[in-house]
């Protein structure tokens, strides 16, 4: 009998293991589905900032639900965590693209902490240290943007040392978001190295960082993620000049970064995100973004976003029987 029971518990404990995978699995392919909407929908900020904390409830919901011992003993702990650190990111990303930086950057220090853990039981886990990077130039950016320099440099040199090592193992898995990772990870440092070391320096790496993100963006134009890495890259350097007083160098690259962006909109119309950077990089340098391409801007209802809202709901339900 007590075999019989112990047999039995044993099942259950199994069961409860693969629902929970599933819940887990589902909240976040939900978190990377809803992310990718918010790119082609318009409806007001507040009401998609809302929406996304009550999406982001279900994620955290789940993660209360793990099991803390051992939780990299098997490769679908791995994956879990691997897993959870991209969902965190793309709330993340979400939350600051909504405005909301305060809450992003708590998503992106939680990120941290389980990417860190992670490294240190999977150190040559490429994936898992491609992660890492990309937590530290999402968090070194914020760190930049508040003035804290210091740590955003720490950030930009340990994510720049891990990415290198990872493409000198010419990964073909990885190989596009390496590069991809490495421009950011270029722009970050020169950005801030005027202020701790010197122009010249900031100007060479920024320089870099342009080159780098040119080679990705031709080899793939219509990538949004290369589009903005390169349209950032030249960014950065219109803007070293600006510091450094430099008005007739200022011009060129924020003329051909506005050109990548609106390029990327006029080809992507429907493209919330890409609409919002073009935005966003306009208003700083007080341009007048095409007003063709915003016309050209699709406008989606509220109402599109309640499909979500209910899977939202649903998976929740099977929270219940975790």
């Amino acid at each position: 009998m007590t075999l019989w029971s112990g047999h039995i518990a044993q099942r259950e404990s199994k069961y409860a293991q693969r629902q929970r995978s599933l819940a887990v699995s589902s909240a976040q392919t939900m978190i990377d589905d809803f992310a990718t909407a918010l790119e082609t929908l318009s409806a007001p900020t507040q009401p998609r900032l809302e929406l996304l904390k009550k999406v982001a409830g279900v994620f955290d919901q789940l993660e209360e639900t793990r099991d803390l011992r051992d939780r990299f003993a098997t490769e679908q702990g791995i994956a879990e965590a691997q897993g959870s650190i991209h969902a965190t990111l793309r709330i993340a990303d979400t939350l600051v693209d909504l405005g909301d930086r305060n809450a992003a950057m708590g998503r992106i220090r939680s990120a941290e902490e389980l990417a860190l853990e992670l490294q240190k039981k999977r150190a040559r886990d490429e994936r898992g240290n491609l992660l890492l990077a990309e937590v530290l130039i999402a968090k070194g950016q914020l760190l930049k943007d508040e003035s804290n320099i210091e740590e955003a440099e720490i950030d930009a040199d340990v994510a720049l040392r891990n990415l290198r090592v990872l493409d000198s193992q010419k990964d073909q898995a990885f190989g596009k978001t390496i590069e991809i990772m490495l421009c950011r990870a270029l722009t970050l440092q020169g950005s801030l190295l005027f202020d701790t070391t010197s122009f010249d320096e900031a100007e060479r790496v920024l320089k870099q960082a342009i080159e780098d993100g040119e080679r990705i963006y031709r080899q793939s134009p219509d990538d949004a993620d290369a589009v903005d890495a390169y349209a950032s890259a030249l960014q950065g350097l219109g803007w070293l000049y600006n510091r450094a007083y430099r008005e007739d160098l200022v011009r060129e690259p924020i003329e051909r970064s506005l050109s990548v962006r609106r390029l990327a909109v006029e080809k992507s119309a429907r493209n919330a995100r890409l609409r919002l950077q073009l935005d966003s990089a306009s208003a700083i340098w007080n341009m007048q973004s095409s007003a063709e391409a915003m016309d050209a801007f699709a406008k989606v209802s509220i109402s599109q976003l309640k499909s979500f809202e209910n899977a939202a709901t649903r998976i929740t339900s099977t929270l219940e029987f975790v």
